[in-house]
């Protein structure tokens, strides 16, 4: 009976998931797209989902995602707070989410997740489970979401590398989630505080692949399992030395 009960808990344990980062070397390191993102739109709605561990930059602007002319970037700003901003095609800003506290290189692991809908007035972001909204702008007006390229962990030059540990990075700007219900945090988030099985394709929260979801091993992380397509990588991913699963 215990050498069942052994091999249940064994079977349980290769089954659970764990999600691999990547180091940004926040000097080299950064991803581009060089075109659209194929299947690309202009919307109102929109969901983040990234684990992070900034090993670096403290104090300075630091780029998650940025399109061109940043019309929609998520960022880490000077003053090491986490900020979505979200513009019109003509300049106009009309979401602005920005966290009420800050995070350092010496805080270690913790998932951001935020979804908004610019047609309902809702925004919210969460520091794992705490909900850390503030500083918001919410506009019903279309984000421009199609600015011909794409960078993640730079902007499009490669200025305002990130320096950090990222894993599952997850970009929806086709849906939002009511992500102030327990139940739907957990779709991206365990009751544990570990990374949730997004699936190959990043399609279990919502049942739709995103346009971008980035994961897996460090050779093919930089892989894009979405719906958007490719991505160009400049200089080299390695292993992060923690994973937010251990």
């Amino acid at each position: 009976m215990s050498f069942m009960v052994n091999q249940l808990i064994g079977f349980a344990a290769a089954d659970q998931y764990f999600a691999n980062a990547v180091l940004f070397d926040g000097t080299n390191d950064y991803l581009t797209r060089g075109a659209e993102l194929t299947g690309n739109a202009d919307g109102k709605s929109g969901i983040v989902s990234v684990w992070i561990d900034p090993t670096g930059g403290d104090g300075v602007t630091q780029y998650y995602f940025f399109n061109s002319g940043g019309h929609f970037a998520l960022q880490k700003l000077a003053a090491n707070t986490i900020n979505i901003s979200g513009y019109t095609s003509a300049a106009s800003l009309i979401l602005n989410l920005t966290t009420t506290t800050t995070k350092v290189a010496a805080d270690g692991w913790f998932h951001l997740l935020a979804s908004w809908d610019l047609a309902a007035g809702f925004n919210k972001m969460y520091w794992n489970d705490t909900d850390v909204t503030a500083g918001t702008t919410t506009t019903d007006n279309t984000i421009d979401y199609t600015r011909g390229d794409i960078a993640i962990a730079a902007d499009i030059s490669g200025g305002s590398k990130n320096t950090g540990n990222i894993a599952d990075f997850y970009l929806n700007v086709a849906t939002s989630l009511d992500i102030t219900q327990t139940d739907i945090r957990r779709r991206f988030r365990t009751a544990a505080g570990k990374p949730a099985d997004l699936g190959p394709t990043g399609a279990i929260p919502t049942g739709t692949a995103p346009i971008i979801f980035l994961s897996g091993p460090t050779s093919a992380w930089h892989t894009n399992k979405g719906t958007g397509g490719g991505l160009t990588l400049t200089g080299t991913l390695t292993d992060a030395a923690t994973s937010p699963s251990a």
